[in-house]
């Protein structure tokens, strides 16, 4: 059952980021300079996103194996780590910073990357404790 939910949070977890990395490229896109650091972000985080969410949606949806592979579980873990650590950088810097980036952006940021990463490092752990039959 818990690995049910995980496709679930990791479908739709990923489609939500991979629709704000898009809705954040197209509005850097229409800007009157874009900066290719930021339009590669958005990429990276977009395609990454979407992986994910591809991922935990064929899995959902094929027949046969009852269990997330462990490749699966590294990658959205590595993936909400990333979240994680970009939510505290964003944090950190808009302190200083003359335009700080929106509360709520961070806030959504950080909540993506502890739903992302939890669930992936609780059944990574179980994974781990089960016997090898």
């Amino acid at each position: 059952m818990i690995e049910g939910v995980y496709k679930w949070v990791g479908l739709v977890v990923g489609g939500l980021c991979a629709l704000l990395a898009t809705s954040a490229l197209i509005q850097e896109l229409l800007g009157a300079s874009p900066d290719p650091g930021s339009v590669a972000f958005d990429l990276v985080v977009g395609l990454g996103s979407a992986g994910v969410a591809a991922s935990s949606g064929y899995s959902l949806f094929r027949s046969g194996r009852r269990q997330v592979s462990g490749g699966c579980l590294v990658i959205a873990l590595v993936f909400g780590g990333v979240l994680l650590l970009t939510g505290a950088l964003l944090y950190a810097l808009s302190s200083d910073s003359v335009e700080p980036p929106s509360p709520v952006m961070i806030a959504i940021i950080l909540v993506l990357g502890v739903v992302m990463t939890v669930p992936s490092a609780v059944l990574l752990w179980l994974q781990r404790e089960q016997p090898r039959r």
